[in-house]
This record gives C-alpha cells, sequence and structure tokens, in this order.
C-alpha cells in the first residue's frame, strides 16, 4: 500500500502518519497537528484540530 508521509514547498511542509489499518491518524502542516481517531470497524469517530 503506498501513503503519502510527507511533502513540502517553499512555505508549506507537510507530514501524515496512519495506524496500522492504514486509517490516517494525524496529519501535521506547518507544525500544526490534526489527529484523527477511528472505531474497531475502521469508521472515523473523532477529529482534534489544533
Amino acid at each position: 500500500m503506498h501513503m503519502l508521509l510527507n511533502e513540502s514547498r517553499s512555505g508549506y511542509s507537510a507530514s501524515y502518519a496512519y495506524d496500522a489499518n492504514g486509517n490516517h491518524a494525524s496529519r501535521t502542516v506547518n507544525g500544526v497537528t490534526d489527529t484523527y481517531s477511528v472505531d474497531s470497524g475502521d469508521k472515523l469517530t473523532h477529529v482534534s484540530l489544533t
């Protein structure tokens, strides 16, 4: 499975993390991290925006 882990260009930097099932777990853009929670059925249950 291919997943985007990071990207950057002038003035922009982002990194992405995934859980063991391949669900999006977090995203950090320019130092600000958002996290995502899923239930046992891989359904999104919570998003924490910072």
